[in-house]
C-alpha cells in the first residue's frame, strides 16, 4: 500500500518545490511591481460639482477647525451643545452610573504610607502619584514635614496629618503638641 502512494507524494513534493522557485525568480525579477501600469492624471479626474474651499482668511471664526462642516448635530465637537435630558431619564443614566455595571467610576485614591527607606517615605497620594520623598520634599501636593521610625507626618491642604506604617507597633506621635486650654 505505502508503496503505492510513494511516488504521488514524490510527485507532488517536487511540483510544490517547482512553484515555489518560480515565485521566487518572479520577486527577484522584477524590482517595481507597478511597472507598466499606466497611471491617469489623477489631477485630470477632479470632479468639480462642489466649489473650490474658501481661504482660511475669508473663513469667520466660529470656534471650528477651518473645514469643519456648519450644523453638525448637537453632541458633536464643532456642534450645538445637547440638550439636557428630562429629569426621570437623567435619573436612570444616574442610577446606571452609580451601579458601576458599565465600569468603575473614578474615586480619589486614599493618602497612603507605604514604607520607610532610611530618611525617605514611600507615598501614594490621592492624586494617584506614588514616590519617595525626604523631610521637606513634595509629592503630589503631600509634603512631608517629620519622618519617624514608624510614622510620618505629612501635610495635605494646609493641616498635618500623620500616616502610621504598622499601627500595632508602639512609637512616638510626631504631630506637634496642641497646648491644653487654661481653665
Amino acid at each position: 500500500m505505502r508503496d503505492r502512494w510513494e511516488p504521488i507524494l514524490k510527485l507532488a513534493c517536487a511540483l510544490l518545490a517547482g512553484l515555489l522557485l518560480f515565485q521566487l525568480a518572479g520577486l527577484t525579477r522584477s524590482s517595481d511591481p507597478l511597472q507598466g501600469v499606466d497611471l491617469p492624471n489623477l489631477a485630470a479626474l477632479r470632479v468639480s460639482s462642489h466649489p473650490p474651499p474658501p481661504d482660511e482668511a475669508d473663513e469667520p471664526d466660529t470656534g471650528r477647525p477651518p473645514g469643519r462642516p456648519t450644523g453638525l448635530p448637537p453632541g458633536f465637537p464643532g456642534g450645538a451643545p445637547p440638550e439636557p435630558l428630562p429629569t426621570n431619564i437623567q435619573n436612570q443614566v444616574d442610577t446606571i452610573l452609580q451601579s458601576e455595571i458599565l465600569g468603575r467610576l473614578p474615586r480619589p485614591q486614599p493618602l497612603m504610607f507605604l514604607g520607610l527607606a532610611g530618611q525617605h517615605a514611600f507615598l501614594q497620594t490621592p492624586s494617584g502619584q506614588s514616590g519617595i520623598a525626604a523631610e521637606g520634599e513634595e509629592i503630589g501636593g503631600v509634603k512631608v514635614l517629620r519622618i519617624g521610625a514608624n510614622r510620618v507626618l505629612v501635610e495635605v491642604e494646609g493641616k498635618p496629618q500623620e500616616l502610621v506604617l504598622f499601627p500595632g507597633l508602639p512609637g512616638e506621635s510626631l504631630m506637634p503638641a496642641t497646648p491644653s486650654p487654661a481653665p
